[in-house]
């Protein structure tokens, strides 16, 4: 199977709780995934993966396929020769949108998707997927059965609680008084729906933000500070301190590192200029376009 790399949108129906769906195929090796606050859906179409730690410890070895929360620690994805595999992102407070979960359960680590949908339903969604002809049916059948479970969980009153990312950053309790809550009840549900609570979602985004500033605009070293508070930070040593341990690297070693072609563990962060509007673009309200800005 040839190395090769497609970011592919959701069809308009599922663009409300999906990202994009990207597909990895002939991949081998090591790969640095950074933290994220969007949960995934995955499935190894080809060979296996390993999790590790940064210090080199195992964390998991993946299903072929599995559910994951957000993730609040890098980690080293290990792929044997010649893996390929189909990841969903899902926006932020959108999990339990498509599953009986609170996204909380699935914070740092990963289920098998048997064990959430059931044994016989993976099984003939797995093979389903592999006897697709194409990867466009393997995308067309993935959206189909995501649009079923939204179907499902729509009537069962199970919509996500989801808040626009610009309110986000309001204080708890004017945002609780806002959604007809309580301070407690707020925050039961805001964990529920996002995985993390309020502060560190606000930390998340604020580190998602300026990983794409730097990805989208890596002339821009000499801005960093007035690009940190752009993004939220109160200085670029606010931002330092937090990038280095959401990214296991500086911004500066990070862009000498996205620079360097030799370095390919770090091929998840590196996106060509119709890949750049996809995961960075005006769709995605979670991720600011100072990126984008001149």
């Amino acid at each position: 199977m040839r190395m090769a790399r497609y970011l592919i949108p959701p069809p308009v129906k599922l663009a409300p709780f999906i990202r994009y769906f990207h597909v990895e195929t002939g991949v081998t090796g090591e790969l640095v995934v950074p933290v994220t606050p969007f949960p995934q859906i995955g499935l190894m179409l080809a060979g296996n993966s390993r999790v590790y730690e940064l210090d080199g410890r195992l964390k998991m070895e993946a299903s072929r396929t599995f559910l994951t929360g957000p993730s609040s620690r890098p980690i080293r994805l290990q792929l044997s020769p010649g893996a390929a595999f189909i990841s969903i992102l899902l926006r932020v407070g959108q999990l339990p949108r498509l599953f009986p979960l609170h996204c909380n359960h699935l914070a740092d680590t990963s289920w098998p998707l048997d064990d959430v949908i059931g044994v016989r339903e993976e099984a003939e969604l797995f093979s389903r997927v592999m006897d697709a002809p194409s990867l466009g049916g393997r995308i067309s059948l993935l959206g189909d059965w995501l649009l079923a479970l939204a179907g499902m969980r729509e009537p069962r009153g199970a919509d996500a609680f989801v808040l626009p990312a610009p309110r986000l950053y309001l204080p708890s309790d004017e945002l609780a008084r806002q959604s007809g809550l309580g301070v407690r009840q707020f925050e039961r549900r805001f964990l529920a729906s996002y995985g993390m609570p309020l502060r560190e979602m606000r930390r998340m985004l604020r580190f998602v933000n300026m990983l794409a500033v730097l990805i989208v605009r890596p002339y821009a070293h000499g801005r960093l500070g007035f690009l940190a508070q752009e993004c939220g930070y109160f200085d670029q040593a606010h931002m330092i301190r937090d990038f280095q341990l959401l990214a296991g690297m500086t911004p500066g070693e990070f862009l000498s590192a996205t620079a360097d072609a030799g370095r390919t563990e770090l091929g998840l962060m590196r996106y060509a200029g119709d890949e750049r509007e996809l995961v960075f673009g005006c769709r995605n309200e979670e991720v600011q376009i100072v990126g984008f800005r001149g």
